[in-house]
């Protein structure tokens, strides 16, 4: 059956020892959820969200595909101290079920993201196991809009420095938001989906894997000032016309959500990098991920187009030339013209000349 409502409170159960033992597990989850037809359902679940406070009330969607277990009776939590009690009143049905999807009202999560699959996403690796389902849902739903709406839910400009620098633990409390990168991209891979699976949900059989060195404040890495560093893009299409391989340079901005810090290898030492990262070459970088519907591709104007933008410019030099030149000429006509009749004017009406 399938349960669709308000999350409204979260605790842990812990299991007799010797279950535990073999289920290799301490404690399950209970969560509470009230369903749209007002029926309080109680879910036994491995975990709920980590997100999820415990032992107090929260207000959040919720939903799940279970199997029924009983009505009316059944096992509550009990917590270590008086201030962790579940809710007095007795739940309408007890049903068990392996996970609680959770779409919050983000940007993503109205796209029709899971934010509990984040909860098994590791960072500061490659890409792992538990982050493999996340990967593919981001990437579904990216493909569920564009960049521009992508560009307009991120609003201010991106502190690139939040995603880069481990420091400030932006994707613990912030994955899944969107960003938008300002680069150049230096590689733009197609990546094949073989699962047939993961065809259906993208909706494609490839995705483009980009790796573009994002602008960045003046920062020093590996004691060398740059202002640029690596940030792997992962987006459904490119622009029509747009270069791929492993050896291009262009100017992009890549809207997306931000899905984790990532450690990849760089290109090889003899490929052709950017003077600013050539302290990483061939070494393991950790930086972010992000998944986006597409890029923007801010192409140079092509040489017709700069001859015709010239034309245009030199043309309208010419035109305004010549209309400077047409007024001095009237001027000078008029201004001849007025001389002329001011020295007819100081001439006498009759000339005498001397009798001889």
């Amino acid at each position: 059956m399938k349960v669709h409502g308000r999350a409204t409170f979260v605790a842990p159960r812990r299991l007799p020892a010797d279950l535990a033992e073999r289920l290799g597990r301490a404690s399950y989850d209970l969560v509470r959820i009230v369903d749209e037809r007002a029926a309080v359902v109680d879910v036994v679940v491995p975990r709920a969200p980590v997100a999820w406070a415990r032992w107090r009330p929260i207000d959040e969607p919720a939903e799940a595909w279970a199997l029924p277990l009983t009505a009316k009776v059944g096992p509550s939590p009990v917590g270590t101290d008086a201030f962790q009690a579940w809710p007095d009143a007795a739940h309408d049905l007890l049903v068990a079920a392996t996970a609680v999807s959770w779409q919050p009202p983000t940007p993503l999560g109205q796209l029709g993201m899971d934010y509990a699959l984040f909860d098994t996403v590791v960072d500061d690796r490659k890409l792992e196991p538990g982050d493999t389902e996340a990967f593919w849902r981001v990437m579904a739903a990216a493909r569920r809009t564009t960049p521009a709406e992508v560009a307009r839910a991120a609003g201010r400009r991106t502190d690139v420095l939040d995603l880069i620098d481990p420091a400030r633990k932006w994707f613990a409390s912030h994955r899944g938001d969107p960003v938008v990168i300002d680069g150049v991209a230096r590689r733009a891979t197609r990546i094949v989906i073989d699962d047939p699976d993961r065809r259906e949900a993208v909706g494609d059989d490839h995705y483009w894997e980009l790796e573009v060195f994002a602008d960045t404040p003046t920062i020093k890495v590996n004691e060398r000032i740059q202002d640029r560093y690596p940030i792997v893009c992962c987006v459904a299409k490119l622009p029509a016309g747009m270069p791929s391989g492993e050896d291009i340079s262009e100017r992009v901005r890549v809207p997306a959500f931000g899905f984790k810090r990532y450690s990849y290898p760089l290109r090889d030492p003899q490929s052709a990098l950017p003077p600013a990262a050539d302290e990483v070459k061939g070494e393991r970088v950790s930086t972010a991920l992000v998944i986006g519907p597409g890029v923007e591709w801010l192409r140079p104007p092509s040489p017709a187009g700069a001859s015709n933008l010239l034309f245009g410019v030199f043309a309208g030099i010419l035109g305004v030339l010549g209309a400077v030149f047409a007024v001095n000429a009237w001027m000078a006509r008029r201004d001849r013209r007025a001389a002329e009749r001011r020295r007819r004017e100081a001439m006498p009406e009759r000339l005498d000349l001397p009798s001889e």
